[in-house]
This record gives structure tokens, sequence and C-alpha cells, in this order.
């Protein structure tokens, strides 16, 4: 028969923690709650533990139950997640009280009481000195409030990662390992952030861009300079508004200046257009992007003498 969710409270040795009889004053169990719990007492039965803890975990979110707990909290324990399980049996011990349970109560305080001694703590300490505004400590990505800086703060063996971040300040982080030992770090001083120089990606490319086209501008001021030459040149040889008598090679001197004129006025337009596209680039770079913060997108060229466009992103 499988076992009620409720009155399961076994260890996950299937030794009994209460009397047979506890379990059948249960009320019946969440459907979802109860193949949650007896999935997860068949994993610890063939001592799959590492599956077994998060299936008593989801059968608690969906149900929460004290049995359930105590369940979880052995889990945590068998596992060697101290501070877990003995947080765990605590929740148990208030769930039990809260549900007029006095066995599984006690049950949660008895493992509880038996576990603190072996706890490994943690303690971050930030001294006066090192409390810069915006000042925020993580431990492994979780906050660490202010109130608990310095407290010996219970924490499961393992690999842990305290982070120390502050507004225009450079992240101090650093890496520890607990076994059975406790252990105490304190914060360094957070050095101001370097100065980050305005030539970012974006800007060094619209500078180059507006360059290249303002560039470009100038030698069609250039070739419009040759046209006019030109232009003159063939007035010389045959004074405007005259039909006949004009000397050799007048209307090619003609020809050329209105080719000219024509080429000056593309390139003039087209390098105006590149040089403000560059502007524009500048503009919507911004300024260098903090730390982990998204690509900030902007805008890229490309041209041809009828049209210019604009895409692409930048750092």
């Amino acid at each position: 028969m499988s076992p009620l969710r409720h009155g399961a409270v076994a260890c996950l040795v299937a030794v009994a923690l209460l009397a047979p009889n506890a379990a059948l004053a249960e009320d019946v169990a969440n459907p979802r709650a109860q193949a949650l719990f007896d999935k997860a007492l068949e994993a610890a039965r063939k001592g799959d533990l590492v599956a077994a803890c998060p299936l008593f975990k989801a059968s608690q979110d969906v149900e929460p139950r004290s049995g359930t707990l105590l369940n979880l909290a052995t889990c945590y324990e068998k596992t060697w997640r101290t501070a877990s399980a003995w947080a765990t049996y605590r929740q148990a011990e208030s769930s039990a009280r809260r549900e007029g349970r006095p066995q599984l109560e006690e049950e949660g305080r008895k493992k509880a009481e038996l576990l603190e001694p072996r706890l490994v703590r943690l303690t971050v300490t930030v001294e006066a000195a090192q409390r810069v505004p915006g000042l925020v400590i993580t431990v492994d990505g979780a906050k660490r409030p202010e109130i608990e800086w310095g407290l010996p703060i219970p924490i499961d063996p393992g690999e842990h990662t305290v982070t120390a971040e502050a507004p225009q300040r450079a992240a101090w982080s650093q890496t520890v390992t607990l076994t059975s030992d406790s252990r105490a770090l304190t914060v360094p001083t957070l050095a101001p952030e370097k100065p980050v120089s305005w030539w970012t990606t974006g800007r060094k490319v619209g500078v180059g861009v507006a360059g290249a086209g303002a560039a470009t501008a100038v030698v069609g001021l250039v070739v419009g300079a040759m046209a006019s030459s030109k232009y003159s040149s063939g007035e010389e040889l045959c004074p405007p508004n005259q039909t006949t008598g004009c000397r050799v090679g007048a209307k090619d001197r003609s020809d050329s200046a209105y080719g000219l004129a024509t080429t000056s006025t593309v390139l003039v337009v087209a390098g105006a257009a590149v040089a403000a596209a560059g502007g524009v680039v500048v503009l919507v770079a911004g300024p260098p992007r903090a730390h982990g913060a998204a690509p900030k997108k902007v805008l890229a060229l490309s041209a041809a003498p009828s049209w210019v466009g604009l895409s692409g992103q930048f750092d």
C-alpha cells in the first residue's frame, strides 16, 4: 500500500518516526503533492537522494505539511546540506505546532538541536570605513542584508562566492570552500572605478565615418573648382551666347566642365550625408556601458552615390 504523504514521517532509510496510528489520522493529500511525495520516497529508498530532495521540496510547495518538511530536512541532512536541514527542521517544528501535531513538533525540535553543533557558519564583516554608499553584499548571488553583516550565518558546506559591489566602485569577490570549520571574511575597501575613455567603439566608428564624409565633400569641392576652371577656359574659346566662330576645343572643355560639375555635386552631397551620419553615430553611441550591461544599439553606415543607409550595433 502506498504510504500516505501526510502521515509518512519516516526517515529516508524507512525508519518510522511515528507510530503507524498517527498516519491514519491524516487528511487526504492533494493528488499532485501525493504523487510527488511517493516518487520522492521511492527515490530515497533506492538511495537516490539527489533526486529525492527536490521531489520532497516540490511536494511541499504544492501542499505544505510538517511531515513533508521533516522528510525534506532528513534528505538535506543525509546529503550534507546541514544548514538547509537545520532550517527545515525548524520550519517543520513551527509547522507542526500550527497544525496541532506535538509529536512532529518534538521531532523537528530534537533533530534541529542535534544538528546545530555541526553547523558551518560564514561571517561576512564590513568595517565602518568600508561601508560606502550603495554597498551590496551577496553570497552565491543572494543579497546578505546589512543587519547580517558581522553575524555568523549557517551555510551549507561547499564552495561559496562572496561579492561586494557599490556604485562607481570596482567590484570585489572571493570564493571560499567550507567543510567542517566556520569561516570569517572581511570585505576590503572597494577601489574607485578607473576612468573610462570617451572613445567607445561606436564613437570611434562615428568619428571615422564623419571624417570620411568630410574628406569626400572636400574632394567634391576640389572637383567643383576644376569644373569652374574648365568652364572659364571654355568661355575664352567660345564666349557665352556665341553659336558660330568658336575656337577648336571649346565644346570639349564645356562638356568636361559639366561632367566635373556633376561629379562635384554628387561628392559634396554624399560627403555631407556621410559626415552627418557619422555625427549621428557619435551621438547615439553614448557613454561607455557599465560592466555587465547589455550592448548599446547604434548606427553603422552603408553608402553609395545615390543612397546612404544606417544599421548595426556597437558596444
